[in-house]
């Protein structure tokens, strides 16, 4: 997927190389309202625009976290149609930054009262599906879309006072949904252990089933 992502800004330069951009408009997605330039130039890297002080790069990372912007970059771009392979590459991309801000937004989500995920989440899942469904990806992007519902129910069971449904619902996360990338940035890889009554995950057993501990006795 990562290499698949890397692919997709590639072609953007790939198009500019070979005179294959139809719109050189470029929202610029600097500072917290973009401005249209005119694009002059792209590379891995980037994107030339130009300015009033004249042509500055605009690193592809300037996109990320911004759902609408980013399918507008490529939505519709050239002036022939993005090839198959482009397109899952497209897929892959917004996938990927749809996963990483879902991942982002669970990770501060877990420390607050959050029972519903943002809609900056949901609206890169939208912008997603659009690439996904010309790709044929529908599938790998629904389970995410899938698990991240899955933890806001487990988040909102527990701020609800009912942590063992809470604790079911990421359980279910973690067993029907352990090959999504969500799952895996969020999961530090040890096996899912069912909380006690107190609500805590039992202490690590050691080989012969007793408990480990730091203390030592004489």
């Amino acid at each position: 997927d990562l290499t698949q992502a890397r692919a997709a800004f590639a072609g953007l330069a790939s198009a500019w190389d070979a005179s294959d951009w139809r719109r050189k408009s470029i929202a610029d997605p600097r500072g917290s309202r973009s401005t249209n330039r005119d694009a002059v130039g792209a590379d891995e890297g980037g994107v030339f625009v130009a300015t009033t002080g004249g042509p500055e790069h605009v690193p592809w990372s300037a996109w990320a976290g911004k759902a609408r912007a980013l399918h507008v970059l490529f939505n519709e771009r050239l002036s022939r149609p993005w090839s198959n392979e482009e397109t899952g590459a497209i897929a892959a991309l917004f996938r990927l930054a749809a996963v990483s801000f879902a991942a982002d937004w669970a990770n501060t989500a877990l420390g607050d009262t959050a029972p519903q995920a943002p809609s900056e989440a949901l609206e890169f899942f939208d912008q997603a599906s659009l690439w996904s469904e010309r790709a044929g990806t529908d599938a790998r992007l629904e389970a995410e879309r899938e698990a991240l519902e899955l933890f806001v129910a487990a988040l909102a069971a527990h701020d609800e006072g009912s942590p063992a449904i809470a604790a079911a619902r990421i359980e279910r996360l973690l067993t029907e949904y352990s090959q999504t990338l969500f799952v895996h940035i969020l999961s530090d890889g040890s096996e899912w252990q069912v909380p006690d009554e107190t609500g805590q995950a039992p202490e690590e057993l050691d080989g012969r089933g007793q408990q480990t501990s730091d203390d030592t006795s004489d």
